[in-house]
């Protein structure tokens, strides 16, 4: 006897669970990126504590230049809106960011 379902139907496809928060984030990414600085405000405050812990974790967290590579990282992300797919929450695209800039 089957309890529970492991997110896939019968046809093989993945079933995406709806996420609490996450076609907000997008609408803010769209808006972001199309130049609404309300928007990217918003955006790098849902944003930023994901890509300090990121940083801190990648870098150390008393390492001298980590305040610098978190700037340099939110700098990244927000240029790199215009790429973001929608595939995944924006934390998680500016934390991958914030890794590569190390």
């Amino acid at each position: 006897m089957k309890l529970f379902s492991m997110g896939r139907p019968s046809g093989g496809v993945a079933v995406q669970e709806p996420r609490p928060g996450l076609e907000e984030a997008v609408r803010l990414v769209r808006q972001a990126a199309g130049g609404d600085a309300l928007a990217t405000r918003k955006l790098l405050e849902r944003v930023a504590p994901r890509v300090v812990r990121t940083a801190r974790a990648a870098m150390g967290a008393h390492h001298p230049e980590v305040e610098d590579a978190i700037q340099l990282a939110l700098i990244g992300f927000i240029q790199a809106l215009p790429s973001f797919r929608g595939e995944c929450d924006p934390s998680l695209f500016a934390a991958r960011i914030a890794w590569s800039r190390r």
